[in-house]
């Protein structure tokens, strides 16, 4: 599975402490185990007693790191509970949210809503983030007013696992501060943001000119949508490798999440199935982004209430989804796509030079996977 969060799974650890026993965060989860049994000396039904937990606690800490963007991190030390109620506060999820995340931590944590509730009653005085879980302020020497670029190198500049957050944090500037809202909102509140610092530069010899004809637009057009790919193939790899004993390729995850029959052979075949289906990325994206039951343990099978949600992803025609696409300011450039990517079989043919989406067919090989 994809590295869980280091501060979650160390609260696992850490329950085990002893005079002859110490937590090691410089060793492998896997590896930190075996030096845990071996301390313990346990016998095999105890330890596969203890095995069940710590599973258990993995999928726990894999729960925290999906969420791990736009300035929030696991406390260090925090309780399992009392950070899962910060976490909700942090994200500002509404009711419904919260009900939807209570039930998936539930079902990792185990116990009770009882006492999951109770815990969110108990919450310390001091909930709010860390100065280092934040994004820190940024700032600019004076001579540099117009600044518009934090590089990846800076060290002020923050750890960022989500690939989307980090290329919106690397274009931090004194006008325009990430704050996790929706990708395609963000991006438009960057390009607003550098379409007229790129217009107040030179008024005169930009005023008949379009800020999207620009190479510095066309840059940020082309990084942001490396980032979105990059994170859908990212999800799409969390997802694939929650089968235990089978490494699903990311293709096979989309035809069994949308139950779309036997899986073929070729991703060739397989492109020719997904087609028959018109789901929005962007959609599809934030679909990805939080639905994802990091608690199937036992090889990742879509459940009844997962496949019904993503059913609502799809439009009846491909008409509907130009419309709505189109509507909604949801479209991904097929020129932006890479050429032999998974985002790219759920491209279909919107209209003459975007694609929510995809335009223009590609060579397609029969390629033995």
């Amino acid at each position: 599975m994809t590295s869980p969060s280091r501060a979650a799974i160390a609260e696992f650890f850490r329950g085990y402490s002893s005079p002859s026993y110490t937590y090691d965060p410089t060793l492998t989860i896997n590896d930190e185990f075996s030096r845990l049994e071996q301390e313990q000396q346990w016998g095999p039904e105890e330890g596969h007693t203890h095995r069940k937990l710590f599973d258990r606690a993995v999928h726990l800490a894999h729960f925290f790191w999906k969420h791990e963007w736009g300035g929030y991190a696991f406390r260090e030390g925090a309780g399992y509970d009392h950070e899962f109620w910060r976490l909700c506060q942090k994200k500002g999820w509404d009711e419904d949210r919260i009900g939807r995340a209570v039930n998936e931590y539930l079902k990792l944590r185990g116990g009770s809503a009882e006492s999951l509730m109770a815990a969110r009653d108990t919450m310390p005085e001091e909930t709010a983030p860390l100065e280092a879980e934040a994004i820190p302020e940024i700032t600019y020497p004076e001579e540099e007013e117009d600044a518009q670029t934090v590089h990846p190198d800076d060290p002020e500049a923050p750890e960022m696992r989500n690939v989307i957050a980090a290329f919106f944090v690397t274009h931090s500037s004194p006008n325009y501060t990430y704050t996790g809202q929706a990708p395609r909102i963000e991006f438009r509140e960057l390009i607003e943001v550098r379409r007229r610092a790129w217009r107040a530069r030179d008024p005169r010899g930009t005023w008949r000119q379009d800020f999207r004809e620009t190479e510095e637009f066309e840059a940020l057009d082309r990084g942001y949508h490396e980032a979105v790919e990059e994170r859908f193939d990212g999800l799409l790899g969390m997802r694939a490798e929650a089968t235990e004993g089978y490494r699903m390729r990311p293709w096979e995850s989309i035809l069994e999440l949308f139950r779309l029959g036997d899986i073929p052979t070729s991703k060739t075949k397989a492109s020719k199935i997904i087609k028959q289906i018109y789901v929005n990325i962007y959609d599809f994206l934030e679909f990805l982004e939080e639905p994802y039951d990091s608690s199937a343990g036992e090889g990742y099978v879509t459940g009844e209430d997962e496949y019904m949600r993503a059913s609502m992803l799809c439009h009846p025609s491909r008409a509907e989804l130009a419309q709505y696409s189109r509507g909604n300011d949801k479209v991904f450039p097929l020129e932006m796509a890479k050429g032999d990517g998974t985002l790219k079989l759920l491209l279909q043919p919107l209209w003459g030079g975007r694609a929510g989406v995809g335009i223009e067919e590609w060579d397609e090989e029969e390629e033995e996977l």
